[in-house]
């Protein structure tokens, strides 16, 4: 995902709760923001930007509820918004993200 500046989403415009904090709310283990430069082309213009990459780790069973708490607070009208799948990965890591996204009512 990219968004403009350091806006990364902590707050919902339509409410203020866990859904918009990906990591508070247990729907990511970790998000790393890099900044970006970007070039692209929007509405027949060539567009220049400095932007922020958040690379948001999370279990492939959360995308949809993931999707739909960055749409919640994204200004973009088409953010970037992309699922790339794990082939691999040290066990011990992947472990980590599934019991770092697993949220109460799960335990139960």
């Amino acid at each position: 995902m990219t968004c403009h500046r350091h806006h990364h989403g902590r707050q919902s415009r339509k409410r203020r709760d866990d859904r918009a904090d990906l990591v508070n709310g247990r729907f990511a283990a970790c998000v790393q923001i890099l900044p970006l430069g970007s070039i692209y082309r929007w509405n027949e213009r060539w567009k220049k930007a400095k932007e922020w990459m958040l690379i948001c780790k999370i279990r492939s069973t959360d995308y949809g509820a993931v999707e739909a708490a960055i749409l919640d607070v994204h200004h973009y009208e088409t953010p970037e918004i992309l699922a790339v799948p794990v082939l691999q990965g040290f066990q011990p890591y992947l472990d980590w993200i599934k019991a770092s996204t697993i949220r109460y009512e799960e335990e139960a």
